[in-house]
């Protein structure tokens, strides 16, 4: 197993529960680092066994057919970069350094789990992405 740097430690401590964006010098690549805790938590979604045979709801389509159809001016703006990104459909309802306060604007707005999609402004390739059903959506 390969040890932590001081500055990923640092990183890690003020992030708390929440993932860790790092960005490796030569190669450009963005990988994220978490907790374990947090990673077996949300291993349903990351993991694609998991997802086998799971139907993804029509408002999750749409909100994800429009974040695809924006992200080419959104990778525009590099301070973008990275940031949390909420469709309904095809309505932007926010951007945000992280997806609670994304979460918390869509159900101010009364939005059931299945009616939008929050994701990560960076390049991507455009395949819809999956969901394990309700037991891995937010719940807040």
């Amino acid at each position: 197993m390969t040890g932590l740097t001081p500055d990923q430690r640092q990183l890690i401590a003020e992030a708390g529960d929440r993932p860790v964006r790092i960005e490796d010098c030569e190669t450009h690549e963005t990988y994220v680092l978490m907790r374990a805790n947090v990673y077996e938590r949300m291993r349903g979604v990351v993991e694609p066994s998991a997802q086998a045979g799971v139907e993804i709801p029509e408002g999750i389509k749409r909100s994800q057919a429009a974040f695809f159809r924006d992200l080419p001016d959104l990778l525009k703006d590099r301070r973008l970069k990275g940031k949390y990104i909420a469709y309904h459909g095809s309505e932007r309802i926010g951007i945000a350094e992280d997806d609670e306060t994304l979460i918390r604007a869509c159900l101010r707005r009364g939005l059931s789990r299945d009616e939008y999609d929050i994701l990560v402004i960076e390049a991507q390739p455009a395949e819809p992405e999956e969901i394990d059903g309700p037991t891995s959506w937010h719940n807040a």
